[in-house]
Parts: C-alpha cells; sequence; structure tokens
C-alpha cells in the first residue's frame, strides 16, 4: 500500500491496522489515507482529529465485531461455566473434609449455617487450604471421591431440570431458554438460603439442604452452557442462511 509523503499520527495508524480485518486493510487505510492527506493540505490540527476519529470508530466496529462473534460468545459461556463448576467442586471437597473453622472470619460459621456458603470464597483460609482439600478428597480413593459428587435429591431435581432446558432449547426464544436456564440453575440455591436463614434447622438437617443447593448448580451449569450455546450456534446459521 502506498503512503503519502504526510503521515498520519503512528499510534491511531497502528490501531486502525490492528482494528481493521486483513482483507479490507488495503482498501481502507489507502481510503484514511487519501482523505488524511486531503484534509492535511487545508489544516492539519483538522486532519489529525479526524482521522482518531476514524481510529475511534475503528475500534467501536472491531469491538462490535469482537462481542457478537459466536466462538468468542460460547467461548465466554463455557469460561464462566466451567469457573462455576470448578468452584462448586473445590466447595464440596473443603465440605466433606472441613474439621474446624479456623482461620477463617468471626461469625462465618453462623453464616455457614445460614446458607451461606458462596462467603467461603471471600475467606484467605478457604484458598489456602484448597490443595489439602482436594488431595486428601482424591486420597480416598476414586470411588470415595466420586461419591462426594453425588446427592439423589439433587439429582432428581435436576434431572427435571434438565429436560425442561433441553426442551426450552427447542421451543422457546433464545432470550426465554436464558433466563429458565439461570432460574433453574440459581433458585433452589437461593431457596436452600432463605429455608436455612428463617428456620432453626439442627447441623443434622443443614447438611442436606446444603448438599441439595450446591449440587443443582453442580450439574446443571455445563449442560446449561450446553444447550445455550447449541441454540445461539442455531440462530447464528439461521441469520447466516437468511443472508446469503
Amino acid at each position: 500500500m502506498a503512503k503519502n509523503n504526510v503521515n498520519p499520527p503512528e499510534l491511531a495508524a497502528w490501531l486502525i491496522a490492528r482494528f481493521t480485518p486483513k482483507h479490507h486493510q488495503n482498501a481502507l487505510l489507502g481510503d484514511l489515507y487519501e482523505e488524511y492527506s486531503l484534509l492535511q493540505t487545508q489544516n492539519p490540527s483538522v486532519a489529525n482529529c479526524w482521522f482518531w476519529r476514524q481510529t475511534y470508530l475503528s475500534g467501536q466496529t472491531a469491538f462490535h465485531r469482537l462481542v457478537t462473534n459466536t466462538t468468542v460468545i460460547k467461548g465466554i459461556i463455557f469460561s464462566i461455566g466451567l469457573s462455576i463448576f470448578t468452584i462448586i467442586a473445590l466447595l464440596v471437597m473443603w465440605l466433606s473434609s472441613m474439621d474446624n473453622v479456623d482461620g477463617f472470619s468471626d461469625g462465618f460459621w453462623h453464616s455457614l449455617l445460614n446458607g451461606n456458603i458462596h462467603l467461603a470464597l471471600l475467606e484467605g483460609a478457604f484458598w489456602s487450604g484448597t490443595p489439602e482439600y482436594v488431595m486428601k478428597s482424591v486420597d480416598d480413593g476414586i470411588w470415595s471421591f466420586i461419591k462426594l459428587f453425588i446427592d439423589v435429591p439433587a439429582v432428581m431435581m435436576a434431572t427435571a431440570s434438565l429436560f425442561a432446558i433441553r426442551y426450552l432449547s427447542k421451543t422457546a426464544s433464545m432470550r426465554l431458554l436464558c433466563i429458565a436456564s439461570l432460574l433453574m440453575v440459581c433458585v433452589p440455591y437461593l431457596y436452600g438460603m432463605y429455608l436455612l436463614s428463617n428456620h432453626d434447622y439442627a447441623a443434622t438437617q443443614t447438611g442436606p439442604v446444603l448438599a441439595c443447593m450446591l449440587f443443582n448448580v453442580f450439574y446443571l451449569v455445563l449442560p446449561s452452557c450446553y444447550f445455550i450455546a447449541k441454540r445461539l450456534h442455531v440462530e447464528h446459521n439461521k441469520v447466516w442462511q437468511s443472508n446469503s
């Protein structure tokens, strides 16, 4: 691409080149340099401001292209789902091997019995003890490790939810699918918090409620992400076919 003798600001030119798809770079940059050269002969300050504005618009377009890219969106969806899945797994291993709450903040045990399991994620003692919890869970044997993640009531509830999510993925709108999936993942957890914070359960009764709260999220989060990503792919193909 031939450039004029008077070049635009180097940083702006570099940014536009990064923001523009390679197959459009030569044509677009050539037009921008030509227009910049004309403006430069009239008013250099105006020319520079104009070029920076084109840089801003190119960045805005590139950002929109990025956030509407289905591959990127699906990657974000699965990254969030996998992160939640991993965190729930760590919480389960921690609860199964927890002997005391030494090192945790005052009042944490009370918060835990009230269903605020997520507050453990704000405790340094939880994260510093993670390797110990994981190793202890694994050292108990593979079958014992698998049994840690099996809760029959949560399995039954999650199975019913998965059938509903699968049905909605084929019949409902994308928005309704996302809202319904989010509700099915989160409502049992929130309802468990409500029960534990408003009723005086014994410790032996608290455990099953906590388990159901965690395992429902654990079982549903990745399948929900899969059905949403699959539906997103279908919607993208419909748009592509209608435009072709």
